[in-house]
């Protein structure tokens, strides 16, 4: 399968950009399928598109609507729209931003806000562990249901990264504080079955809890996990013919239906369904550990995905009694946080000596 160019994935990327990003507005959409502007996906976006006005505009709409408690909201319904504040990863992410910013274009970090978010995200810290509330849409698995709250592997990762931004910023934050949030996410390895789980207390599998730690390399050029931690991991996901199953349970199966809150099929969406973002971070994760086979299954995941009309596709089912894996939804394609991609080729090309990081 012939690997995809690096301009025809930049040209991929630019109509990406043009189909989903207002510039007047300024708002940022993750696609046709989604009316409202979020966090989550502005931050992949924007990452990518490395504009420092969109950025700087983006990031201040959500940091006006900034809550007493310090919670930022995770989507607006649409430009001006009403802010919806879920207790997912949003304000944990909003601290990033604001480091991403001040690394990338020497922004000066607002600090009584990012002290306001800081204290925000203390009332979900246990001991290091960030533990997620089972009411509501808790991250971007926001039809999975928690019950009783727990300590996502995706999030805790993420926690683990902007305590360390926060302290970088001069934030106030005890260095304590920042050591256990990174020792609690490597502390979820499990040896009994060999990976990071999904939640601290599943068996599960999860792709995007190496999201962490890509974000960490990236940002830092720090690691968080070990060597055996990452490669064990990635090598116990579940494969299907066109790429990870996101989530499953041990053994590969997909979860139960009650474990969702809204009816999926197996192999649909959040039901092991794959995701190109995450599948492509977690392989470019395990070539920066020393898995040099990773950067050839990234390659075929993209080329794959493309051969097959799946325009950065935001997923794509596994399983083949569902259409949705053999036939791509227009809507759903060209899925504006796909374009970190970009980025993630930029980090792996420069521990291969092609590239500045």
């Amino acid at each position: 399968m012939a690997p995809i160019t690096t301009e025809t994935l930049l040209a991929i990327a630019r109509q990406t950009w043009r189909r989903n990003i207002n510039p007047k507005g300024p708002a940022v959409y993750p696609s046709h399928s989604y009316g409202g502007i979020y966090l989550r996906d502005t931050f992949w976006t924007l990452a990518a598109l490395a504009n420092r006005r969109l950025s700087r505009a983006q990031r201040d709409q959500f940091a006006r609507a900034q809550r007493s408690s310090g919670q930022i909201p995770s989507f607006f319904e649409h430009f001006r729209g009403r802010a919806h504040y879920d207790d997912d990863e949003s304000t944990v992410l909003y601290v990033i931003w604001m480091y991403l910013d001040y690394q990338h274009f020497g922004a000066l970090p607002d600090l009584p806000r990012l002290q306001k978010a800081l204290h925000y995200l203390t009332h979900f810290d246990q001991g290091g562990y960030y533990i997620s509330s089972g009411q509501g849409p808790h991250s971007w698995l926001d039809t999975l249901r928690i019950n009783p709250p727990d300590t996502l592997g995706y999030t805790q990762g993420r926690f683990a990264v902007a305590l360390r931004c926060a302290e970088v910023m001069q934030a106030r934050i005890r260095p304590a504080q920042v050591k256990a949030a990174a020792h609690a996410y490597a502390a979820l390895y499990r040896p009994s079955v060999g990976y990071i789980p999904l939640l601290r207390h599943s068996q599960d599998s999860d792709v995007s809890v190496l999201t962490g730690e890509f974000v960490s390399l990236w940002l830092f050029g720090l690691p968080m996990l070990s060597d055996h931690t990452v490669l064990s991991t990635l090598h116990h996901f579940t494969s299907t013919a066109v790429g990870y199953k996101v989530i499953a349970q041990l053994g590969g199966d997909y979860l139960a239906a009650h474990r969702f809150s809204v009816p999926l099929s197996p192999g649909d969406y959040q039901n092991g369904a794959t995701w190109l973002l995450y599948d492509y971070m977690a392989l470019a994760t395990g070539y920066l550990h020393g898995w040099v086979g990773a950067q050839a299954l990234m390659t075929r995941r993209l080329a794959l995905e493309i051969r097959d009309g799946f325009i950065f596709s935001e997923y794509r089912c596994t399983n083949n009694a569902l259409l949705c894996m053999h036939k791509g939804d227009p809507a759903r394609a060209y899925t504006a946080w796909n374009t970190f991609l970009l980025v993630i080729n930029q980090v792996v090309d420069c521990r291969s000596g092609r590239g500045r990081w």
